[in-house]
């Protein structure tokens, strides 16, 4: 994607990570790991890089974000009856894995607790 001026969107989070969305996805072009790898290795390959792998994700979307919800919509007003899939897998899904995500929720909100408490200590104001 470029912008109206012609130059192509960066970006930069922080000093270390930039995303160049004319960059193809490395996750669609071809496995990040090699297929002559065992099974427990790849595992232990995605676990070990998890952390970088969300967070090229997040950039990627955030960047994205607008060409995502497009497509989204037009796959809506293509295929009338995927909403209503998409409604019965995530139900499944969640039913499936409630006690996981309630953790997870849970974990996540005890952290954004912790939080609170010192922005109120440090004096910082949002």
């Amino acid at each position: 994607m470029r912008h109206a001026t012609g130059t192509p969107r960066v970006f930069c989070a922080g000093q270390r990570v930039c995303v160049y969305p004319l960059r193809k996805n490395l996750n669609k072009s071809r496995p990040l790991v090699g297929s002559s790898m065992s099974r427990f290795k790849k595992q232990e390959y995605y676990k070990k890089n998890r952390e970088e792998r969300l967070e090229y994700q997040k950039e990627y979307y955030i960047v994205n974000r607008s060409e995502i919800r497009e497509r989204l919509k037009k796959k809506r007003k293509d295929d009338p009856e995927w909403a209503a899939k998409q409604k019965k897998y995530n139900r499944e899904y969640y039913g499936n894995n409630k006690k996981r995500i309630m953790e997870k929720r849970a974990k996540k909100k005890t952290a954004q607790n912790n939080m609170s408490g010192y922005w109120k200590k440090s004096g910082f104001r949002k």
